[in-house]
């Protein structure tokens, strides 16, 4: 059984509602697709990340969910380089630091163009399907094709990407 595992990132002391709704359609995904995943070889894990400190860096990670599978040689990374999702940030009313600090919430725009704060659950599914596709037709997981400008994951490959040689911006090892 191959390993995809799913991270929840969030901070110690917030219960901003982006966060819980992301992390209720998460565990809702899990719970309905688990079987089916298994049925194809694949178990589907959850993991919930909580940051102890309170900076701009934790809060802007997060609500943000990162996918890894080291059987399919996928590193730790964000779902919406996966989905070819734009991240920005925009304002949210339970956003708050427990010192009474709003901060903006991470967020993406969905198919119709509306802004999306909460992750819904077709993300996961689209991106657990998109994994399991991948491997069972490559027979390994991601990878750079042999001209390495193409990534399997649907990113890019190339020297570019930061701190990569030839690695593929979903963080896919190749």
């Amino acid at each position: 059984m191959k390993n995809i595992v799913f991270s929840h990132y969030t901070v110690k002391d917030i219960e901003a509602e982006p966060w819980k709704e992301t992390w209720s359609s998460l565990t809702s995904f899990a719970e309905k697709m688990a079987s089916k995943f298994e049925d194809m070889g694949f178990s589907i894990k959850l993991r919930g990340v909580v940051m102890e400190d309170i900076s701009q860096d934790t809060l802007m990670m997060a609500n943000m969910v990162t996918v890894s599978s080291p059987d399919l040689g996928l590193k730790e990374t964000p779902i919406e380089n996966i989905l070819g999702l734009e991240l920005d940030f925009s304002s949210c009313s339970t956003c708050v630091t427990p010192e009474g600090t709003e901060f903006p919430c991470r967020t993406f725009k969905d198919l119709e163009g509306r802004e999306i704060q909460a992750l819904p659950e077709p993300f996961f599914i689209e991106t657990a399907l998109f994994l399991t596709f991948k491997a069972k037709t490559s027979g390994s997981g991601c990878g750079c094709s042999s001209d390495e400008n193409s990534c399997g994951c649907g990113g890019s490959c190339g020297s570019e990407h930061s701190g990569h040689n030839h690695g593929c911006s979903c963080g896919c090892e190749n």
